[in-house]
Protein backbone atom coordinates (compact mmCIF):
# COMPACT_ATOMS: atom_id res chain seq x y z
CA UNK A 1 0.00 0.00 0.00
CA UNK A 2 1.61 3.10 -1.02
CA UNK A 3 1.74 6.37 1.67
CA UNK A 4 0.68 9.49 -0.43
CA UNK A 5 1.32 13.64 1.25
CA UNK A 6 -1.92 15.82 -0.37
CA UNK A 7 -1.11 19.26 0.85
CA UNK A 8 -3.45 21.61 -0.09
CA UNK A 9 -4.61 25.43 2.25
CA UNK A 10 -8.11 24.90 0.57
CA UNK A 11 -9.69 22.30 3.15
CA UNK A 12 -12.41 21.70 0.65
CA UNK A 13 -10.31 20.45 -1.85
CA UNK A 14 -7.94 18.60 0.25
CA UNK A 15 -10.86 16.54 1.61
CA UNK A 16 -12.17 15.52 -1.90
CA UNK A 17 -9.18 14.47 -3.31
CA UNK A 18 -8.11 12.48 0.81
CA UNK A 19 -11.62 10.92 0.25
CA UNK A 20 -11.34 10.06 -3.43
CA UNK A 21 -7.90 8.79 -2.72
CA UNK A 22 -8.59 6.92 0.46
CA UNK A 23 -11.55 5.02 -1.84
CA UNK A 24 -8.89 3.50 -3.85
CA UNK A 25 -6.82 2.17 -1.30
CA UNK A 26 -4.09 4.41 -0.57
CA UNK A 27 -3.14 5.43 2.69
CA UNK A 28 -3.71 9.25 2.68
CA UNK A 29 -1.57 11.78 5.21
CA UNK A 30 -3.37 15.21 4.39
CA UNK A 31 -2.45 18.54 5.66
CA UNK A 32 -2.99 22.39 4.99
CA UNK A 33 -0.04 23.53 6.40
CA UNK A 34 3.10 22.98 4.84
CA UNK A 35 4.91 23.18 7.62
CA UNK A 36 3.01 20.47 9.80
CA UNK A 37 3.28 17.90 6.11
CA UNK A 38 7.37 18.68 6.65
CA UNK A 39 7.26 17.66 10.28
CA UNK A 40 5.09 14.31 9.52
CA UNK A 41 8.24 13.20 7.37
CA UNK A 42 9.93 12.30 9.97
CA UNK A 43 7.60 9.71 11.51
CA UNK A 44 6.23 8.57 8.17
CA UNK A 45 7.64 7.51 4.92
CA UNK A 46 6.28 8.83 1.52
CA UNK A 47 6.10 7.41 -2.34
CA UNK A 48 4.18 10.68 -3.40
CA UNK A 49 3.57 14.18 -2.51
CA UNK A 50 0.81 16.47 -4.33
CA UNK A 51 0.79 19.75 -3.12
CA UNK A 52 -0.66 23.32 -3.72
CA UNK A 53 1.27 25.51 -5.71
CA UNK A 54 0.04 28.96 -3.30
CA UNK A 55 0.21 27.81 0.85
CA UNK A 56 0.87 29.49 3.60
CA UNK A 57 5.13 30.27 4.50
CA UNK A 58 6.68 28.35 1.88
CA UNK A 59 5.26 27.63 -2.10
CA UNK A 60 4.73 23.79 -2.79
CA UNK A 61 8.05 23.76 -5.18
CA UNK A 62 9.81 24.59 -1.87
CA UNK A 63 8.05 22.27 -0.37
CA UNK A 64 8.72 19.46 -2.57
CA UNK A 65 12.63 20.52 -2.32
CA UNK A 66 12.34 19.90 1.33
CA UNK A 67 10.30 16.48 1.32
CA UNK A 68 13.34 15.49 -1.30
CA UNK A 69 15.93 15.64 1.13
CA UNK A 70 13.78 12.92 3.54
CA UNK A 71 12.98 10.81 0.45
CA UNK A 72 14.78 11.60 -2.98
CA UNK A 73 12.97 9.46 -4.78
CA UNK A 74 9.69 10.10 -3.98
CA UNK A 75 7.12 11.09 -6.47
CA UNK A 76 5.50 14.54 -7.25
CA UNK A 77 2.27 16.30 -8.49
CA UNK A 78 2.15 19.80 -8.11
CA UNK A 79 -1.31 21.99 -9.11
CA UNK A 80 -2.23 25.42 -8.71
CA UNK A 81 -5.16 27.41 -10.19
CA UNK A 82 -2.77 30.44 -10.72
CA UNK A 83 -0.31 29.49 -13.04
CA UNK A 84 2.03 31.53 -15.63
CA UNK A 85 5.10 30.82 -17.73
CA UNK A 86 7.31 31.42 -14.63
CA UNK A 87 5.82 28.50 -12.43
CA UNK A 88 5.66 26.14 -15.56
CA UNK A 89 9.32 26.51 -15.91
CA UNK A 90 9.99 26.42 -12.46
CA UNK A 91 8.19 22.77 -12.65
CA UNK A 92 10.15 21.72 -15.18
CA UNK A 93 13.93 22.74 -13.60
CA UNK A 94 12.84 21.12 -10.15
CA UNK A 95 11.79 17.82 -12.53
CA UNK A 96 8.35 17.46 -10.56
CA UNK A 97 6.72 14.75 -12.34
CA UNK A 98 3.33 16.42 -12.92
CA UNK A 99 1.76 19.93 -13.19
CA UNK A 100 -1.82 20.06 -13.06
CA UNK A 101 -4.31 23.23 -13.73
CA UNK A 102 -6.92 23.40 -10.54
CA UNK A 103 -9.54 23.06 -10.38
CA UNK A 104 -8.39 19.11 -10.18
CA UNK A 105 -10.67 16.40 -12.72
CA UNK A 106 -10.59 13.31 -9.93
CA UNK A 107 -10.20 10.22 -12.40
CA UNK A 108 -7.64 12.34 -14.23
CA UNK A 109 -5.75 13.06 -10.89
CA UNK A 110 -5.87 9.32 -9.45
CA UNK A 111 -5.09 8.05 -13.13
CA UNK A 112 -2.03 10.09 -12.63
CA UNK A 113 -1.20 8.54 -9.20
CA UNK A 114 -1.80 5.28 -10.14
CA UNK A 115 1.01 5.87 -13.42
CA UNK A 116 3.33 7.23 -11.33
CA UNK A 117 3.62 5.01 -8.70
CA UNK A 118 3.30 2.14 -11.52
CA UNK A 119 6.54 3.77 -12.86
CA UNK A 120 8.02 3.96 -9.85
CA UNK A 121 7.39 0.03 -9.04
CA UNK A 122 8.99 -0.66 -12.00
CA UNK A 123 12.04 1.57 -11.57
CA UNK A 124 12.48 -0.40 -8.24
CA UNK A 125 12.40 -3.61 -9.28
CA UNK A 126 14.79 -3.15 -11.83
CA UNK A 127 16.76 -1.81 -9.45
CA UNK A 128 16.21 -4.97 -7.18
CA UNK A 129 17.12 -7.03 -10.05
CA UNK A 130 20.34 -5.34 -11.18
CA UNK A 131 20.86 -5.62 -7.67
CA UNK A 132 20.58 -9.35 -7.04
CA UNK A 133 22.27 -10.22 -10.74
CA UNK A 134 25.22 -8.43 -9.78
CA UNK A 135 25.50 -9.99 -6.43
CA UNK A 136 25.30 -13.73 -8.24
CA UNK A 137 28.07 -12.57 -10.88
CA UNK A 138 30.06 -11.43 -8.17
CA UNK A 139 29.15 -14.65 -6.68
CA UNK A 140 29.99 -17.02 -9.87
CA UNK A 141 33.77 -14.86 -9.71
CA UNK A 142 35.04 -16.32 -6.55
Amino acid sequence: MFNLLIIDDDEMSLESLKEFLSSEGFNIYAFTSPLEALSSCEENHYDLIATDFRLPHMDGIQLIRKVRTYFPDIRTILFTGFYNEMIILKVKNENINLFLPKPIRIQKFINAVNKLLSEFNFEISKQIDHEKKTKIFKEKEK
